[in-house]
C-alpha cells in the first residue's frame, strides 16, 4: 500500500550527493545532502506537488512533476515548470493537457536524457496493474518544441497484473529501472527490464547496479508511519 506523507508534499531541491560503488552491494557518499530548499510558491501549491517525485531535463530547464492542484483532469495530473537558463527562477507550472494526462491518476514522470520521451505511472484504462491499477506508459514528441503524442502502454514483460510506478531510463536508452509490488502486494522491489527482472536479488532491500554510481529509490519507511508507508531515498 502506498501512504500519503502527513502533511502536504512539495517539491523541494536537494544538493547533489557523490556516490562511490564498493561493490554490487554496497555504497557510500562522499559528503552528505545539502539542507533541502523548497521551491516555493510558484512552483508548490497549497495541494500536493511532487507525491511521485519530479525529474529535471538534462538540460535543467525543465521540471515534471504530479500535483492534485487545480486546473487537470483528475486528482493528480503531470504538470511542468521551466525556465530560461538554470540561474532563474522557475516559471508557473503548465498542466500537460488532455493527450497526456486522463480522467485517472498519473504520476511518478520521468522525463528522458533526449527530451524526448517521458515515462510515468498511469491508473488508466486499459491496464494489467493490481491493487491500484497502476501500470508503465510513455509519451514521445520528434523535438523538444513538439507536443507529446498519445502515451503508449509498455505492456507485457515491462508491466504486470502488480503495480508498476516510479520509472527511471538511462542515458543512453537502454535501461530501465522502476518499482513494483509483487504478488501478494506486501513490499516493493526494484526491478530493470531485464529478462528475468520478477526475480528480486537476496538480502533485505534494493542493492545498487555494479554499473551505475548513483540510486534513488522508494522504500516502506515514513516519517509519520516508522513501520510502513513510503520515503524516498538514496
Amino acid at each position: 500500500m502506498r501512504w500519503q506523507d502527513c502533511s502536504k508534499t512539495s517539491l523541494v531541491l536537494v544538493a547533489l550527493v557523490v556516490v562511490h560503488v564498493i561493490s554490487a552491494e554496497e555504497a557510500i557518499a562522499d559528503y552528505i545532502f545539502g539542507k533541502p530548499v523548497n521551491l516555493g510558491p510558484v512552483v508548490n501549491s497549497q495541494y500536493n506537488d511532487g507525491w511521485g517525485g519530479g525529474s529535471v531535463s538534462a538540460d535543467g530547464l525543465s521540471l515534471y512533476f504530479d500535483s492534485e492542484r487545480p486546473g487537470g483532469s483528475c486528482s493528480r495530473d503531470i504538470w511542468v515548470t521551466t525556465r530560461v537558463t538554470v540561474s532563474d527562477p522557475w516559471g508557473p507550472p503548465v498542466n500537460l493537457g488532455a493527450t497526456v494526462n486522463s480522467a485517472s491518476n498519473e504520476e511518478c514522470p520521468f522525463i528522458s536524457f533526449d527530451g524526448l520521451s517521458l515515462y510515468f505511472s498511469s491508473f488508466r484504462l486499459p491496464c494489467l496493474g493490481g491493487q491500484y491499477g497502476g501500470d508503465l506508459w510513455v509519451t514521445t514528441r520528434a523535438t523538444p518544441s513538439d507536443p507529446w503524442g498519445p502515451p503508449v502502454h509498455l505492456d507485457r514483460p515491462v508491466n504486470s497484473k502488480n503495480d508498476e510506478y516510479c520509472p527511471y531510463v538511462s542515458p543512453d536508452g537502454l535501461l530501465l529501472l522502476f518499482s513494483g509490488n509483487p504478488p501478494p502486494h506486501t513490499a516493493g522491489g526494484i526491478y530493470t527490464n531485464a529478462p528475468d527482472r520478477r526475480h528480486r536479488a537476496p538480502g533485505a532491500g534494493p542493492r545498487i547496479l555494479a554499473h551505475l554510481s548513483t540510486l534513488r529509490f522508494l522504500t516502506s519507511v515514513h516519517p509519520c508511519q516508522p513501520t510502513a508507508g513510503w520515503g524516498r531515498w538514496l
